[in-house]
């Protein structure tokens, strides 16, 4: 079926809320993150909590539709400290270390502005309904002040061993400049 050149956004099949003035949904990611063959949606609100941030996962499903608030997620990761925008970036992953999936967060505000990225490894047990980045299995930690490390994620194959690799923004990094860093998902996070 092909979509309407004009599409109105009250018509979408479904609408998803944030929970507060100001949050902002500000990203999305989507996975497999509770490896039931559905894709799972992954939304960040960096400006959450007075600037802490926070993300949400909400699980997807074959009937989804209607409007879905983020405060019925199945997960709520909190961020830490005012500031930090945890959330700015999200990636949901399913092929890191030995093909759990896994979600990386981001805050590029954290540590004052040198960012921080935490990573949650998924197997076949759910996540509890609340989680803090403070108990992130694996944080990558930026290098310098200012770098804010984290501003983006993405995945791609770089070395052709069949495993999704992450790329992790610091686009202030070297002066300005800015730097990417590759990490291969063979080895693990």
């Amino acid at each position: 079926q092909q979509l309407p050149a004009n599409f109105k956004m009250e018509n979408a099949h479904v609408i998803i809320n944030g929970i507060s003035k100001g949050d902002g949904l500000y990203t999305v990611a989507v996975g497999d993150a509770n490896r039931d063959g559905i894709n799972d949606m992954l939304f960040g609100a960096r400006n959450a909590n007075k600037g802490t941030g926070a993300s949400y996962l909400i699980p997807g499903s074959k009937n989804l539709s209607g409007v879905i608030s983020v405060a019925q997620a199945a997960t709520t990761f909190s961020g830490m400290k005012k500031g930090d925008a945890s959330g700015s970036a999200l990636l949901v992953l399913n092929d890191v270390n030995d093909h759990y999936a896994g979600i990386f967060i981001a805050a590029p505000g954290a540590n004052e502005d040198t960012g921080a990225v935490y990573f949650f490894p998924i197997g076949e047990t759910a996540l509890p309904s609340k989680l803090s980045l403070n108990s992130a299995n694996v944080i990558y930690h930026g290098v310098n002040h200012n770098d804010r490390f984290g501003s983006a994620i993405a995945t791609t194959e770089l070395n052709k061993d069949k495993h999704n690799d992450v790329l992790i923004s610091a686009p202030n990094a070297k002066d300005g400049d800015g730097e990417v860093y590759g990490f291969l998902g063979g080895y693990g996070p």
